[in-house]
């Protein structure tokens, strides 16, 4: 096997571990929704029948919305069901369509990298700070963290879906690219 095909293998061993991962926050994002769905009927019914809600709820329902939001992005992003022009898509020849993949990804790696950057310093200036939730006083830096975290694993699931398609481009393989409708999920 040659380099390059040694390389491909290894992109494709990291691509793995990546969705193990991806599988796990996606599962977390899960859980999260159903602690929100949970503690929002627990409140409700608390503020209707016995007129005591819980008090947290709006900042933990809050907080947690961050982990349902970002967490399962990393797994549609490595099965290829993230946003695409379909229409456009559709009117390019499969040989193209690499070096299109290929060209949106190094846009979205530049993008990654300064909401990175950004969320990074977000959530430092909050642990320097001790910034805490208004009402029940949690510290926000851990929560604050997760934003640059997921960006991060996004920005290294491009990288090596990047490798992947230069090692087959460069290779002369074909990447193969599944038709699916939105029906299909």
């Amino acid at each position: 096997m040659t380099r390059l095909g040694r390389f491909l293998e290894l992109t494709i061993q990291a691509e793995r571990l990546l969705h193990r991962l991806a599988t796990a926050c996606a599962h977390i994002a899960v859980v999260a929704v159903l602690v929100v769905a949970a503690l929002l009927m627990a409140s409700a019914s608390g503020r209707y029948l016995f007129d005591t809600p819980i008090g947290f709820t709006e900042e933990l329902a809050g907080l947690l919305f961050v982990v349902i939001a970002l967490f399962p992005v990393l797994l549609g992003l490595l099965q290829g069901r993230h946003v695409r022009l379909i229409i456009l898509w559709n009117l390019f020849p499969v040989r193209i369509k690499p070096l299109l993949e290929l060209a949106g990804h190094l846009i979205s790696v530049g993008v990654l990298a300064v909401l990175t950057a950004y969320t990074l310093q977000f959530a430092q200036f909050s642990w320097e700070f001790e910034s805490r939730s208004e009402a029940m006083r949690w510290l926000l830096w851990p929560w604050m963290g997760l934003m640059p975290f997921c960006f991060a694993m996004w920005l290294l699931a491009l990288l090596v879906r990047i490798a992947y398609l230069v090692a087959m481009i460069s290779l002369g393989r074909t990447v193969e690219y599944e038709q699916r409708s939105f029906l299909e999920g």
